[in-house]
């Protein structure tokens, strides 16, 4: 299952790595994101490198 450190939408905070910022939700990295408060998981684009 992804984790929320996998969303495009998801955002590391500087203080700390294990947590992050989804639309104003503070949630684990590494939380499942069916869990996800906000309902709004999209993958990271991955680069086409």
């Amino acid at each position: 299952m992804p984790k929320c450190k996998d969303c495009k939408f998801f955002k590391t905070k500087e203080e700390d790595a294990a947590k992050g910022d989804c639309f104003g939700h503070e949630v684990d990295a590494e939380l499942d994101t069916d869990q996800c408060p906000t309902k709004s998981f999209e993958p990271k684009e991955e680069d086409s490198k």
